[in-house]
Parts: C-alpha cells; sequence; structure tokens
C-alpha cells in the first residue's frame, strides 16, 4: 500500500531530525554538559522529539505548496535554521547561562549584523562547519526519501503523520510539554538545561512572555515585604556626584579577591585590585551576586532594582514600563541630572529604551562620538580607553548633581583591544584575560583623568559589572556558593571617607546587583517608600530579602544558612548548606511579590502588607 511506504518515508524523516538535533545536543554534554549524566541526554530525546515533530510538519505542509526544488531549497533552510539555533545555543550558553530565546533572536535581530556575526562564525568555525555539513546531509537523505511521493501519498501519509507528530509535541504527562519540564526529566535541576535545545527554547518563547508562576490567595506572611522606606537620617548630608561604572563582563575571577593571583599567577585587573586596598578613598567593598548574566538584564538589575527572573528579558517583554521606580527616577526627584554613555550602537540589546524607560534624561551612543569609524573596534563599537575619555567630556557638561552610568564594551567577545596596546597589556598570549587587562588599564586612565576635575573631590565612583564571564577555570572557586556568578562591587569617594560612611555598611549578608537601589536611596536620605527586591546594605540582617540568581527555568535564593532552588512550580531543593524555613518562605514571597510589582498590582501588595502586619523593612504602608 502506498500511502503507508508514504507514512514510513515520513516517520523516517522524523526520525532523522531527531538524530540530527540529538547529535548536536550529545556535543553539548561533552562540551559544557559532562559533569552530568549521559542520562540527562538521553532523557534530552522527548523535546528533540518535540522539536522534529514541528520540523517534520513544517516540512509535509510546504511539500503541499511547493515545487519540488523550491521545497529542496526552503527544507535546506528550515533544517539551518534549526541547527544553527541548535548549536548557537550551545555555544552561547556560557555566556548567558540560559539556551537561546525569542527575545535573544530579537536583540541579534536589532545589531549591525554583517560585521559581528562574520566574526563570531570565523571564530567558531570548528563548531560552524560540522553543522553545516549534517546539515546538508541530513537535507540530502530527505530529499531522496520524499522526492518520490505524488501529492495524493504525501496527502495519505498525514493519516499517521499527523497524530504522532502532534503526540509528539505534546509530550508526555497530563500537560503539554514545555521547557520547564526538563528540570522534571533531569537527573538533578542543574542538570536541566543539557535536555534541551535551542529551537525548542526559541519556539517555546514566542508566546511566553509573561510570568507563569501562580499568586496564592493567601499571604504567607514571611516576615519580609517588598515596600522599603530608607531611615529618615541619611549619613549623606550634601548631593554628591554619582558615576556608576559598568564593567562588561568582569567577573570575580579576574580580580584578586577573587583569587586571580593563585589562578593566573598575576594580577589581571591591577587598577581595581588597587583601589580595593586603598582605604583612603575606598568606601566599600564586596564579591557580589549578580542578578543577570546579560548585559541586556544587568542593566535593569542595576538601574531599576529588577532581576532577570522574567520568560525573557525584562527589555523585551510586556512589562518594560516607565511607571517601575529606578535610580535615575529617584536622583532626578532629588534634582539629579542623568545620563547614560556606551560605546556601542544605540539600538544594541535594546539598551536606549531600557535607559529612557528607567528615567535617564540624556542618553550617549556611537552615533553620537565624533569620528565614530575612526575608533571604532570594528565589531562593537568604540575602544574603552577612548569611550571613557569621550564620557569625560560629556560628564564637564552636566549640570551638578549628576548621576551618570557608564557602559564598557571591549571584554566582551571577540575582546577586540587597540593594536598599539596589545604588546603593553598582553597577558599569557590570552585575549580574554589581555582584554580584562586594557578594561582595567582603561578604568585606571578614566580615574586618573577624572581626579583633575574640580567636581571630583564631591563625587561618588560606583564600579561593578553588569554580569560574570564564563569561568576560564574549573578550580575557580571561594568560599562562596555559586562562585561563578560573583562580581567585583566598589563604592569610592575622596570625600564621603571622612564621614566614616564604610562603618554602616553591613556586609554580612549576601549582596547583590539590585541592592544598589535602596543602598543609594538610604544614603541620599530619599523620604519616600517604594518597592524594592533588593536590600539597603545600611538594612538589618533579620529584615533582608534573600539574595537571587536566575538559571534556565530555576531561580536560586541565597541568605546565611545556604542556597535553596527553586522552580516556577515553586517546587525546590537545598543546593547548599542547610536552608532554613524562613529562607524557602521567603523565595516564594519573593516570586509572588515580583509577579504582583510587574502587574502592576499595588494594591494587591499592599493588601498584603496590611494583612500580615510587615513592617521590618517599613516605616509605614504608605506608597
Amino acid at each position: 500500500m502506498k500511502w503507508l511506504e508514504a507514512s514510513f518515508r515520513w516517520v523516517a524523516t522524523l526520525a532523522i531530525i531527531s538524530l540530527l538535533i540529538s547529535a548536536i545536543r550529545l556535543f553539548g554534554w561533552i562540551y559544557l554538559f559532562n559533569e552530568c549524566s549521559i542520562y540527562d541526554w538521553t532523557q534530552g530525546f522527548i523535546f528533540d522529539l518535540a522539536t522534529s515533530a514541528f520540523i517534520t510538519l513544517l516540512l509535509w505542509i510546504t511539500r503541499h505548496i511547493l515545487p519540488l526544488k523550491a521545497w529542496a531549497a526552503s527544507t535546506f533552510l528550515i533544517l539551518f535554521i534549526c541547527t544553527g539555533l541548535t548549536t548557537g545555543s550551545i555555544l552561547y550558553f556560557p555566556f548567558s547561562r540560559q539556551h537561546i530565546t525569542i527575545a535573544t533572536i530579537t536583540a541579534i535581530l536589532e545589531e549591525k549584523l554583517p560585521k559581528w556575526l562574520i566574526t563570531y562564525i570565523l571564530q567558531y568555525l570548528w563548531a560552524s562547519i560540522p553543522s553545516l555539513l549534517a546539515t546538508l546531509l541530513t537535507e540530502w537523505i530527505i530529499i531522496n526519501l520524499i522526492k518520490q511521493l505524488n501529492r495524493i501519498q504525501n496527502l495519505l501519509a498525514g493519516i499517521i503523520l499527523l497524530p504522532l507528530s502532534l503526540l509528539f509535541w505534546r509530550g508526555p504527562g497530563y500537560r503539554p510539554l514545555h521547557s520547564s519540564d526538563a528540570s522534571r526529566f533531569a537527573s538533578a535541576p542543574e542538570c536541566s538545561s543539557s535536555l534541551l535545545n535551542g529551537f525548542y527554547t526559541a519556539l517555546r518563547t514566542i508566546d511566553s512572555k509573561v510570568i507563569n508562576w501562580h499568586i496564592p490567595d493567601t499571604p504567607p506572611c514571611t516576615g519580609w515585604t517588598p515596600l522599603y522606606t530608607p531611615p529618615p537620617n541619611p549619613p549623606i548630608k550634601t548631593k554628591p556626584n554619582i558615576i556608576l561604572l559598568v564593567v562588561e563582563g568582569l567577573s570575580a575571577e579576574f580580580t584578586e579577591a577573587g583569587g586571580a593571583l593563585h589562578t593566573y599567577s598575576t594580577h589581571i585587573t591591577p587598577t581595581i585590585d588597587s583601589l580595593w586596598k586603598d582605604t583612603s578613598i575606598t568606601l566599600f567593598k564586596s564579591l557580589i551576586y549578580t542578578n543577570a548574566h546579560r548585559t541586556m538584564d544587568g542593566i535593569p538589575a542595576l538601574l531599576s532594582g529588577i532581576p532577570a527572573i522574567l520568560p525573557v528579558s525584562y527589555i523585551y517583554s510586556p512589562y518594560l514600563s516607565s511607571s517601575h521606580f529606578s535610580i535615575p527616577r529617584m536622583l532626578s526627584a532629588l534634582g539629579y541630572s542623568t545620563a547614560f554613555i556606551h560605546g556601542g550602537h544605540r539600538n544594541s540589546q535594546g539598551l536606549d529604551a531600557c535607559v529612557k524607560s528607567a528615567g535617564i534624561q540624556y542618553s550617549f551612543f556611537m552615533e553620537d562620538y565624533p569620528e565614530p569609524e575612526l575608533h571604532s573596534d570594528g565589531v562593537w563599537g568604540i575602544y574603552d580607553h577612548l569611550m571613557l575619555k569621550w564620557a569625560i567630556s560629556i560628564i564637564d557638561t552636566l549640570p551638578q548633581p549628576f548621576f551618570v552610568t557608564i557602559l564598557t564594551l571591549s571584554s566582551h567577545p571577540p575582546y577586540k583591544i587597540p593594536d598599539s596596546l596589545r604588546t603593553l597589556l598582553n597577558i599569557q598570549d590570552n585575549e580574554i584575560l589581555t582584554s580584562f587587562r586594557y578594561a582595567d588599564w582603561s578604568i585606571g586612565t578614566f580615574i586618573r583623568e577624572l581626579s583633575t576635575r574640580t567636581y571630583w573631590n564631591n563625587t561618588l565612583l560606583i564600579i561593578t559589572a553588569d554580569h560574570p564571564h564564563p569561568p576560564l577555570h574549573k578550580t575557580y572557586s571561594t568560599n562562596t556558593p555559586l562562585p561563578d556568578n560573583l562580581i567585583p562591587l566598589i563604592l569610592l569617594s575622596p570625600s564621603l571617607h571622612k564621614n566614616q560612611i564604610d562603618t554602616l555598611f553591613d556586609p554580612s549578608f549576601p549582596i547583590q546587583q539590585i541592592d544598589l537601589l535602596p543602598t543609594l536611596a538610604s544614603l541620599l536620605g530619599y523620604n519616600h517608600s517604594f518597592i524594592a527586591f533588593g536590600n539597603s546594605l545600611l538594612t538589618s540582617r533579620n529584615c533582608r530579602a534573600p539574595a537571587v540568581i536566575p538559571g534556565e527555568n530555576i531561580f536560586h535564593f541565597i541568605d546565611s544558612s545556604g542556597v535553596w532552588s527553586i522552580n516556577t512550580a515553586m517546587s525546590g531543593y537545598c543546593y547548599s548548606g542547610t536552608c532554613t524555613t524562613a529562607l524557602k518562605l521567603k523565595a516564594v514571597d519573593f516570586l509572588i511579590f515580583f509577579k504582583a510589582y510587574m502587574e502592576n498590582r499595588i494594591e494587591f501588595i499592599q493588601y498584603w502588607i496590611k494583612t500580615c502586619q510587615i513592617s521590618c523593612r517599613a516605616q509605614n504602608t504608605s506608597l
């Protein structure tokens, strides 16, 4: 019976595509997830079959519409996108700690594609070429399987193919399969990413832009509230200028405090290391947890106190809103002028929309730089030392007091630095380490130039990172849980130190990026309550929320008792330490309040605070 043969050929097509995806995932298991068991790789067949079912149905539908030659071309294109996303997601994973999503693709399409895309393809030729060859081989097999079938045979093949594909797409269980189910099938939640492929995660996030965890009707009343009221007597009585210098990908690993001397036997960041020890101007320094793994998430975490725990990046989510409280909005109310300076393109990673939404008054990008092509690295934008020099010329013109955020870029892959400085700053012929030495050298040059300005004496300089770099050494560790998620934070000022502000800070509790907003509010005396998911460094320990580190379909909540890892279904496990009941309850509370805030349910938050009579962080419940 011809229709049974046709059905067999289409089912074989589904199996071949599934094997292709599984083979690429096997490469990912060897390259990234080899600490997980081979069992995790086999469990990923569930998602590979779902992906293959979608692609096979797409090929089956297009076969009815297109002539053979056009269909062959479209088949190659579909398979190329599939293998490209699956392979690219593996290569991208170390930088983002998650697979490619629709937000990632949106951000990529907003970049100036040809230059950096060619650079990355060349950099990863060792992975790109085998992926392309596998795509061509798979296409050849499929074309030879299907080309002999006529339209009637193809149509009748759907009798078996359609229900089989729908069954695979739905997956096992009582509800349809989703990326979040990876933690259910994995041997351990931290291995869940090894089950997924980039095509599936991109496909599944097309319609997953909203928070999908449930808010219960009855509040748990754990004693924590996101409503924060700064203390009435701020330690800083004046209005200092504030510069937030955000260094691209600066992990703790590259600093002396994070063990760089032990790991690399040399200073990677001598300027940062020197400032760390300089008690004459340094108010506070600590290795802190990141709330993000990408620049597009790190900037909202720092400016608006929003951790990257949304299904998609905050910048590309429906929750991006000018109603959310932020450092620029708070400081504008205190009479500050605000600016954002970056040497990259204005539309890069949605940063322009992000900073405007945060309330930044003036933004400057590569398009505003004089003669950008002359000083560009040819990939991302202006070299750091030249951009920072330009930043000072902009700061000179701003009304005081000012708040300026500066984002560097030269330590971003492909780690371009000026040829004239390569020999001077070279470290072990390692382009990654050399790029961070260059970024650090640029910071030193920036501070020296800044110190010649009259406003320097009344300036608070904050140095931190947007996110950590993927660890270069698995042996890198500290006494802190999840050390790969640590970045440095330094607050320094030539004059404020005289007020002994450093004695007010309490570094004994885990610190994170989103703590910057309430900390500045406490220091400067902002006299209104606001929603803050971070903690002021001046807040007593029992009133603090746990630090949160985003993962793929899982969140790590950290306090002094340990690390509690919880998924969107609100089930969790103790990753490290003892994990007290208070930590577990606060983790749930955090997610509940975060969803309510993103959905602008302020009355709901007020109701919970009133119902639970929470007053730990707030002196009143007025918003």
